[in-house]
């Protein structure tokens, strides 16, 4: 075991290019490295972080590992298409993995699978016919699978309601694609686009019952949506752009720059630069409130903790970043201190 970042000691000293204070956002207060030569899907619940790396080739080694708390705890799991996995998620009952399997090279049917939060054991497995992208809220568990919408027992992943989002304008050279569900302001959100236009789809939360079905508006040149991002107040398109939706489900084009990455924060959202090495804070009306150099990739968010993926030079650090005011203000650069846990890929 190693021990984890202590959450009382913000670092304050420079490291490399990259500053470990980022005003107006946080402090890094710890990474983790991992080699280039694997893959991280990442999501945090509580003070954890969950993480599952993938290994290089056809039939790889995964771990899951658990950053946090007393330890970090780690585990090979046997996935038989650890290939294919391609999302990941956290709830009260379990850390998720979910594959994508593509049709053309595979028959096999993809999976979805529950890790106890405790010990990093599979202990619940469900096969589906479609892509598997899930997301939790409390004691309630929602997946797109294919074309459908689902509602999921937490444990058993057994489905208790599905819904088929309708295609629309769709011809033999085209697939409909229907994001990972986001849960905000009461409802469920999905995108559903079928590489010619969008449509952003709010459900029931319980019964999936469709509540509204509104055209997204075209963007130009490279500006695109990909997905929902969402908290309990607050829903927003996410892509190249954000655009932000009010309760009616209107919707309203952000004044931001390119983006790679976001997430909401609270009543901003925290984003990455598309091609520069930044992260902003960006409030509900777009304007930039904060940004920070940092090497910028995949972000998950649980309390007041970002992680945040980026790297180069063969390696794939993820920093946690506690968010919040100044660090400087209240800690001296004497009580200062580095936390830094390596792991390197080896076939086990």
């Amino acid at each position: 075991s190693v021990a984890s970042p202590s959450p009382a000691l913000p670092l304050i000293a420079a490291s490399g290019p990259y500053p470990r204070v980022l005003p107006g956002i946080g402090s890094i207060v710890g990474i983790t490295e991992f080699s280039g030569q694997s893959t991280q899907l990442m999501a945090a619940q509580g003070d954890s972080l969950f993480v599952v790396d993938i290994g290089p080739g056809s039939a790889p080694t995964v771990r899951a590992l658990r950053l946090g708390g007393a330890k970090t705890l780690r585990r090979r799991i046997d996935v038989a298409l650890g290939a294919d996995l391609d999302d990941v998620s956290t709830g009260r009952f379990g850390f998720y993995l979910g594959t994508d399997v593509p049709r053309r090279f595979s028959a096999a049917r993809n999976e979805l699978l529950r890790l106890d939060p405790k010990t990093l054991k599979i202990v619940a497995r469900a096969r589906f016919i479609g892509a598997v992208a899930t997301s939790e809220r409390g004691s309630q568990m929602w997946a797109t699978v294919g074309g459908r919408v689902l509602r999921l027992d937490p444990r058993s992943l057994q489905t208790l309601k599905a819904r088929r989002v309708p295609d629309f304008r769709a011809t033999p050279l085209q697939t409909t694609v229907v994001s990972k569900p986001a849960i905000g302001l009461g409802s469920i959100w999905v995108l559903v686009s079928n590489g010619h236009e969008s449509q952003l789809v709010r459900l029931d939360p319980t019964t999936l019952a469709g509540q509204s079905q509104i055209r997204v508006p075209e963007t130009r040149g490279r500006d695109s949506f990909l997905g929902v991002i969402a908290n309990p107040t607050h829903v927003y398109l996410s892509g190249s752009r954000l655009a932000s939706v009010d309760r009616s489900g209107a919707i309203r084009l952000l004044p931001t720059p390119t983006l790679g990455t976001a997430i909401v924060d609270g009543n901003a959202a925290l984003a990455t630069d598309e091609t520069l090495p930044e992260l902003f804070r960006i409030d509900a009306d777009g304007h930039i409130e904060a940004r920070a150099k940092i090497s910028s990739g995949p972000m998950t968010l649980s309390a007041r903790t970002l992680w945040i993926q980026g790297g180069s030079d063969g390696q794939t650090p993820i920093r946690e970043v506690r968010l919040g005011a100044d660090p400087t203000r209240s800690h001296g650069a004497a009580g200062a201190r580095s936390v830094r846990t390596r792991f390197r890929y080896s076939r086990l």
